[in-house]
């Protein structure tokens, strides 16, 4: 007898997802991959990618764009002190609640980066 699963990370935000930004402002999403008991996984091997930004009221998506060259191809970069960050622009984006989706090489999960835009 087989008995399917999945195996996925634990998203842990190293921000406050709570606290407001301005439209145009540039929102670091900064996370760190776990395993099921909460031990950091992160690590230069493991590309973190995002995928869309999502209107959570709207359920409008749209790719997610960094200033400059600060994350090409969508790529978080590994941060110095542990997980990964990824600089957000929100040029146009109107007020309410966002979402950063993005994925793990091996998760088969899409990931959630909550975050405001006043």
């Amino acid at each position: 007898m087989s008995c399917p699963y999945t195996v996925s990370y634990r998203v842990a935000l190293r921000y406050d997802p709570t606290k407001a930004s301005n439209s145009g402002s540039v929102v670091p999403i900064s996370v760190e991959l776990e395993d099921y008991f909460g031990a950091d996984m992160s690590d230069k091997s493991i590309l973190v990618t995002a995928q869309t930004v999502t209107n959570v009221t709207t359920n409008a998506t749209f790719p997610p764009t960094s200033p400059g060259a600060t994350n090409p191809g969508f790529q978080f970069s590994v941060s110095p002190a542990r997980g990964y960050d990824y600089e957000l622009k929100t040029t146009g984006y109107d007020p309410g609640p966002y979402t950063l989706d993005f994925v793990a090489a091996g998760d088969p999960l899409v990931h959630h980066g909550p975050f405001l835009i006043r």
